[in-house]
């Protein structure tokens, strides 16, 4: 029993769900390979909406502070989505350069 606690190797449950662990406790390179690859790209849309969100919600604090209501939510909410499509272009620049997957 103790020889058995000593060999077990923990990967946690998420490692075994998303398939980078097998059964038996031994790595799947080709999948977690892949998640690495991927991994990037998988939080592009979380990055722009919270672009937007974050830049929106400043305007309005600003239109309510300054009462210029639409003009500052509208101009917040047109460079958040901006700033969210200079990342995403960034983002997906720099998968095409070699050195740059492992961001």
């Amino acid at each position: 029993m103790l020889r058995a606690l000593k060999s077990f190797d923990f990967y946690g449950p998420f490692c075994y769900l998303v398939g980078l662990v097998n059964h038996n406790g031994n790595k799947n390179d080709e999948r977690s390979s892949a998640l690495k690859e991927a991994g990037p790209l998988l939080g592009i849309g979380i990055e722009l909406a919270l672009y937007i969100l974050i830049f929106l919600m400043a305007g309005r604090y600003l239109d309510n502070r300054w009462d210029t209501d639409p003009w500052l939510t509208l101009l917040g909410a047109a460079l958040g989505f901006a700033a969210g499509i200079y990342s995403l272009f960034k983002t997906v620049s720099g998968l095409d350069k070699p050195g740059n997957r492992n961001r």
